[in-house]
């Protein structure tokens, strides 16, 4: 890269790491005010949802706000790099260099979007858990005091804590129709177990979090990658209802069943094509892994009409497979005639296609 070109990359990137390096200490502001304004609102009106769901509405607004900023800015600086790009006497070393460059930048712009998500996402999870807390105290104050009968007045204790419904006096034998009061109502049917159950899974939610955006980088996931995706889901809301049927045992009839009515929703949009691809890219990186060379040649010789060529050679060179993707450019030399050195030119389509999938 020219030293000019370096220079304004280099003031580029360090405009945008002190852009960056304000909204993480803006983000630290908000989370500080988020707390403290929800602390008191958990100690004054725990049992009036309206202020806290209006609270964290406004929580999710000043996040997204503060998304929004980071992608105008983004936006912005991005068409200065492209300004560079279109300089006089700008170079092909030079476009690689920039693009390098470029590229760690938006790493960086990805990962506070994402750190944003995050955070606004872990401040819901910890708020809802205290004012669940705060919820359980009030409701177990409400069970020592019970109900009045109608008909007698003796008190009665609420036998469904989450729906309430027909009991009978104890004292005097009417059948009365008893509600739970607002703090049990609340953390029995409304939030309060949920977001303990929440609370004590949310390892699982971040690992699920995690096996989703790794299943997402892929360009070409395979089966496997599928299959572990959709093992974290399973572990996540395993956990989730464990924890709840443990604070609460009519929190689910059946966590089995509850499970697996959630993960219905994983499998509710997977098309066939998509699960016939994964399942050939997953038999292409055995065989790479394995050393089959004559099952390779099986597989990328009879490909599906939705699979292409390119895409078998993509998928190993994400994977970091770069034998077997030698390989695959071969056989395509072989079939295009090139008139290059095979050699050669085979070495330039793995450079190119590593500096695509930033596989380096």
């Amino acid at each position: 890269m020219g030293s000019d070109v370096q220079n304004k990359m280099n003031a580029l990137a360090q405009k945008w790491d002190g852009f960056l390096g304000k909204v993480e200490g803006r983000v630290q502001a908000v989370i500080a005010e988020t707390n403290e304004g929800l602390d008191q609102l958990i100690a004054q009106h725990a049992i009036d949802h309206g202020p806290m769901g209006a609270a964290f509405g406004a929580l999710k607004a000043r996040f997204h706000g503060l998304s929004s900023k980071v992608g105008d800015a983004w936006a912005k600086i991005d068409g200065e790099i492209d300004e560079v790009r279109g300089d006089d006497g700008f170079t092909s070393a030079d476009y690689g260099a920039v693009s390098a460059v470029r590229d760690a930048m938006h790493d960086k712009y990805s990962k506070m979007i994402d750190d944003l998500a995050l955070h606004r996402e872990h401040i819901e999870m910890s708020k809802n858990a205290d004012w669940a807390r705060r919820l359980q105290l009030l409701a177990q104050e409400e069970a020592g005091k019970g109900v009045p009968c109608s008909q007698c007045g003796t008190p009665m204790l609420v036998e469904n804590l989450d729906c309430g419904g027909p009991q009978k006096c104890g004292s005097c034998g009417a059948v009365n129709n008893v509600l739970p009061e607002a703090a049990s109502a609340l953390f029995y049917r409304g939030t309060g177990v949920r977001a303990l159950a929440n609370e004590q899974c949310w390892q699982y939610v971040l690992a699920e979090r995690d096996a989703k955006a790794q299943f997402d980088r892929k360009r070409h996931p395979t089966a496997y990658d599928h299959r572990a995706y959709l093992k974290a889901a399973h572990e996540k809301f395993t956990a989730y209802y464990q924890a709840g049927v443990a604070i609460y045992p009519k929190f689910t009839d059946d966590v089995t069943a509850a499970v697996e009515a959630k993960m219905k929703h994983y499998s509710a949009w997977d098309r066939e094509v998509d699960k016939q691809k994964r399942e050939l890219f997953g038999r292409i990186v055995e065989a790479s892994s394995t050393g089959d060379v004559a099952g390779l040649d099986a597989l990328v010789g009879n490909l599906p009409n939705f699979v292409g060529f390119d895409e078998c050679i993509e998928c190993l060179v994400e994977r970091r497979h770069y034998p077997a993707a030698e390989y695959l450019f071969g056989k395509k030399y072989s079939m295009k005639g090139e008139g290059v050195a095979k050699a050669r030119w085979v070495v330039s389509k793995l450079a190119e296609m590593k500096r695509f999938l930033g596989s380096d």
